[in-house]
């Protein structure tokens, strides 16, 4: 059997935290300085505690139903279980694209202000930061 390595509890947990936490918060919590770490809580207690919890209680249920598609599934059949997966990895896509934008934007603007206002200069570098990474993954 191959060495398969798994996400820990705290590797998962950082991973929350960081995806999160991502660039494209920051100008808001610039606006509101520390008083953005009150809204992080709220939204702590009231979101990310309770989906931990059944995360914890769907993946202990059924622990052979590959994730959220296998519950999706198992509740509500295969075309919402589709539909969920596809939303799910399109919400990924669009976050992936405004944070790589957003990164793009403000190293452009740190380097050289001037081609900041240039959108092919943007896309190539965008571009070329995406293939980068996807390579050295």
């Amino acid at each position: 059997m191959p060495n398969r390595q798994s996400l820990g509890p705290w590797a998962l947990a950082l991973l929350n935290i960081s995806a999160i936490l991502s660039l494209r918060h920051l100008p808001a919590q610039a606006f509101f300085g520390l008083d953005s770490v009150i809204f992080y809580a709220i939204g702590a207690v009231i979101f990310l505690i309770p989906l931990s919890l059944i995360c914890a209680e769907l993946a202990t249920t059924w622990p052979n139903r590959h994730g959220l598609y296998g519950w999706v599934f198992e509740a509500f059949g295969p075309r919402a279980a589709f539909v969920t997966v596809w939303w799910s990895w399109m919400a990924a896509v669009a976050t992936i694209v405004t944070n790589l934008v957003f990164l793009t934007l403000l190293l452009v603007d740190l380097l050289y202000p001037q081609a900041s206002q240039q959108t092919s200069t943007i896309l190539v570098l965008s571009l070329g930061i995406l293939w980068s990474m996807t390579f050295l993954n």
